[in-house]
């Protein structure tokens, strides 16, 4: 996946690999294995990624409440 292959097809060289490797090649230990979903490569630049929408929040949420608690001063 970190070569940027799609999903569907680094499934299928790790089973075929594994195939290549194992002394177990019974379709119990490898059948089950079955991709579903979107199959772009993870290496897809897609704009903003989500964990810098995560800081921002937890930053906002920080500042909100030390804004909140902040010590009131006498006028």
């Amino acid at each position: 996946l970190k070569s940027g292959e799609k999903k569907d097809e680094a499934l299928r060289n790790a089973r075929l690999d594994y195939l290549e490797q194992a002394s177990a090649t019974h379709p119990f230990y490898w059948a089950t294995f079955v991709f579903i979903g979107d199959p772009k490569p993870l290496t897809e630049g897609n704009g903003l990624p989500y964990w810098w929408l995560g800081i921002g929040v937890l930053l906002l949420a920080v500042a909100f409440f030390v804004w909140r608690n902040r010590p009131q001063t006498a006028a």
